[in-house]
């Protein structure tokens, strides 16, 4: 029997997350609670392959801005690429990333991008890797904090603070994800329902620095950070230390930090006893306008300027 491709209907929802959570890492209510609460989420933009009535790939496309070049880009996130495991390489994948390509630029948006270790396979579908390297650090001691000087993060309570600490360091960096208003309501919904393993820690220090992170992989792993300016002494040494003792109590001492966050780098620096690249995760891109990336590259401009633009780096959140 052919197999055809379709957009999801509100029906099929129930059975596309079951599939994800079959065919994927995580579990069926991490796909519902995504569904239900992820603001990025464009639900009328979920693609199915069927084979019959089987269900037997499936990919969906959210909704991201790119701050860079003085201007916001649109953005389409490539998420949950995955294939029924008796379905696999016969071209499914490509032919649903193909059509969410065409439905990307007809909705206006001029680049959509997915993050992967399968760098080959994304290539051959028109993507190319954006530099989000990290380094992981085992690390040796547990440096000290005053009393009080890091606590948990009230995601009801410390919005605005959250908002203030993102806008000051994104607003230093080449690019940068645009978090929309809901983003922090809607982390706080996400953490209450779901939490588990991956969504573990989340800590501020004197109000000035705060991380967000993970414990998967091996690794107490940063997913995002930010700081106010001239906080290396008074909030960012706290909280890597703070780090530090999770990491060491939690993962054998071995903590991941993106690239971009070099302040966090330069302090770990002096705890750890190895140091190691890690490389297997990469936020891929691709173009599929030019003309709607006119500008963006540090007053570069026109479909052959260089996207993304020198010195641009991404860390890794929950759907950025």
């Amino acid at each position: 029997m052919a197999v055809t491709t379709s957009l999801a209907q509100p029906g099929e929802l129930t059975e596309i997350t079951g599939f994800c959570a079959k065919w994927l890492t995580a579990d069926q209510r991490y796909f519902e609670l995504r569904l239900a609460h992820d603001p990025t989420m464009l639900r009328e933009r979920i693609l199915v392959a069927r084979d019959g009535d089987t269900l037997v790939s499936t990919v969906r496309l959210f909704d991201i801005g790119i701050r860079t070049g003085g201007r916001t880009i649109r953005c389409g996130g490539v998420g949950d690429v995955c294939t029924h495991g008796e379905w696999r390489n016969r071209g499914l994948a490509t032919i649903l990333l193909n059509e969410i390509h065409r439905l990307a630029r007809e909705d206006g948006y001029p680049l959509t991008a997915l993050t992967s270790e399968y760098h080959d396979f994304y290539r051959r579908s028109g993507y190319e890797c954006w530099d989000r390297r990290g380094t992981i650090f085992t690390l040796r001691d547990i440096p000290g904090a005053p009393p009080g000087s890091v606590r948990n993060i009230d995601f009801t309570g410390d919005q605005s603070l959250l908002r203030e600490i993102y806008s000051s360091w994104t607003g230093r960096l080449a690019a940068y994800p645009v978090r929309p208003p809901e983003f922090w309501t809607h982390h706080h919904e996400w953490t209450a329902l779901y939490p588990g393993e991956d969504h573990s820690l989340a800590l501020t220090a004197g109000n000035r620095a705060y991380a967000r992170c993970t414990s998967h992989g091996g690794a107490l792993r940063v997913i995002e950070f930010g700081c106010l300016p001239g906080t290396l002494e008074a909030g960012v040494r706290e909280l890597a230390n703070a780090l530090v003792r999770e990491a060491v109590s939690r993962k054998g001492g071995r903590i991941r930090i993106p690239a971009v966050c070099t302040e966090l780098t330069a302090i770990l620096e002096g705890h750890s006893y190895k140091k190691e690249a890690d490389n297997d995760l990469s936020l891929m891109f691709r173009i599929t306008d030019p003309a709607g990336l006119e500008g963006t590259s540090g007053g570069h401009s026109g479909p052959d300027a260089p996207f993304p633009p020198p010195g641009a780096h991404f860390w890794e959140t929950d759907g950025w």
